[in-house]
């Protein structure tokens, strides 16, 4: 699997991020959209005197909030920078007196005193730091684990987790002992600006070629959105509805009770039993036709596919089980990590295809 930083520089970027941070609540009305002559573009809101300097992601939600085509969006930003601030601030002033939202950012840009920001979000977002979610999961991990991957994304936390105790030989369809081993565990996934809930899924690391697989259906899925009750705030400043894992009992629970099936050998017999099932579906028509309607149905760009099919052809097994391992092992090929977890998400979805839905693409 991709592999990204340590799980010390992951808690040290977690705290720093923390310690930094600052949200508002503010007047979608009273805001005003600049461009500087550095290319920078600065929210001003004037009645607490802040600036704040957009970064991409916020440029994508501030076009997502005020329905600006995305396309049209990035062009006039590159090329027509004035005329994009123009538009955003007629949008901006058209929402109702009393329309707010969340800026989420960080206390300063540079020497100056604008604020960074992050993410334009509602006024119902619920907060889950990453700190927060490694400093209360991480604990209720009791027994021997193994952190395989981790790292902080622009948008995404990411942290995989094994458990040797699990450790199984895949073995072939006819019971042969091939050496082929794999160990059962977690990923851990949060983003602090919009981009997703905060999940903890099943991973399946394997250990012959370390690739990493986000096997679905196995076990339950944990999950927790960023949505709640509108943010009480005086000022700007949040006065209530912060949220906090310790506090969440009944999403403990359910934490809890993954962390035991990722490490029954119940599960592994189970995802063993599917990957040797992966192994009897072969491609059946021409190797080209079948490449091209899974990277469709699959979404996998032209470039990945260049790297899965050398992988594969590398590997010549060529078998359902042979295609997902190639798809995963690509995910350590490219730059992207939220990319290369989509790849360990598709490799896994690919293994839980039925077998007359893998022959009916390869056909």
């Amino acid at each position: 699997m991709k592999q990204g930083i340590t799980f010390q520089e992951l808690q040290e970027k977690a705290n720093e991020y923390a310690d930094k941070s600052i949200d508002r609540i503010i007047s979608v009305k009273d805001c005003v959209v600049s461009h500087d002559a550095n290319g920078q573009f600065i929210l001003d809101n004037p009645k607490s005197k802040e600036q704040w300097v957009l970064d991409d992601n916020c440029h994508l939600q501030l076009s997502n909030k005020l329905e600006i085509p995305r396309k049209y969006y990035n062009r006039t930003k590159d090329e027509q920078p004035d005329l994009l601030a123009l538009s955003i601030n007629t949008w901006l002033d058209s929402f109702p007196e009393d329309a707010e939202m969340m800026m989420r950012g960080f206390d300063k840009f540079d020497s100056k005193t604008h604020l960074s920001g992050r993410a334009i979000l509602s006024t119902r977002y619920k907060r889950i730091d990453n700190i927060d979610v490694i400093n209360n999961i991480l604990p209720m991990i009791k027994n021997e684990h193994e952190i395989q991957s981790c790292d902080i994304t622009p948008f995404n936390m990411f942290l995989k987790i094994s458990f040797p105790k699990t450790r199984m030989e895949v073995g072939s369809p006819k019971g042969v002992s091939v050496g082929d081993y794999v160990e059962g565990g977690v990923i851990i996934s949060n983003s602090e600006i919009g981009w997703g809930s905060m999940n903890l899924s099943y991973f399946v690391h394997r250990l012959v070629c370390t690739n990493g697989m986000v096997v679905p259906d196995m076990i339950d899925t944990v999950r927790k959105n960023h949505s709640g009750q509108v943010l009480t705030h005086e000022d700007g400043d949040i006065i209530e509805g912060e949220y906090t894992i310790k506090n969440d009992y009944e999403k403990l629970e359910q934490i809890h009770n993954l962390l035991s099936q990722a490490q029954s050998e119940k599960v592994m017999l189970n995802t063993t039993e599917s990957f040797r099932n992966a192994q009897k579906d072969q491609f059946r028509g021409s190797l080209q036709d079948g490449f091209l309607e899974l990277s469709r149905h699959f979404l996998i760009t032209k470039e990945e596919m260049v790297l899965v099919e050398d992988h594969f052809k590398k590997w010549n097994d060529k078998t359902r089980w042979g295609f997902a391992n190639a798809v995963t092992r690509t995910a350590q090929d490219v730059s992207s990590y939220d990319r290369a977890t989509e790849l360990e998400k598709i490799g896994g979805k690919i293994i839980g295809m039925q077998s007359k839905s893998w022959h009916k693409l390869v056909a």
